[in-house]
């Protein structure tokens, strides 16, 4: 990893999975570095990789090139009988979808909904709930 970007991106299990986490200001570098992260995860036989971006700050736009690095990753992964999750925000994904790169990844709005689906586990946790008292008549 670049020596700038070294406290940017971690990497831990969470459940048995890979999960690499990237925190901080987007840029070039961070990508390069994404890529040579997943690449070395990819060389010593880690399939399954959860990509948590959810707190990356001044995320491009669906115009940028980004897109293009995270379709090369998804690919060589699936290739592999792999999977790529990503955790993002609303507007990343709604980002992403308008350039229509949903095909080589998946998207999450959490780390957990992620790793359920890479295990595939019912995600009991997610979404939305609410709490009623139930008054007898």
């Amino acid at each position: 990893m670049c020596a700038e970007t070294a406290e940017q991106i971690a990497v831990y299990l969470n459940s048995g999975v890979v999960v690499v986490h990237i925190v901080g200001g987007w840029s070039d570098a961070v990508l390069r570095s994404l890529q040579a992260t997943v690449s070395s995860l990819m060389a010593a036989g880690h399939f399954d990789i959860v990509l948590n971006m959810a707190a990356v700050t001044g995320f491009p736009g669906p115009e940028a090139s980004w897109l293009d690095g995270f379709a090369a990753l998804g690919t060589s992964l699936r290739r592999r009988c792999g999977t790529l999750d990503v955790v993002g925000t609303v507007d990343q994904i709604k980002n992403a979808m308008q350039r229509g790169a949903a095909g080589c990844w998946r998207w999450a709005f959490s780390e957990q909904e992620a790793i359920c689906r890479v295990k595939g586990l019912p995600n009991a946790g997610f979404g939305l709930s609410s709490l009623a008292r139930v008054r007898r008549a």
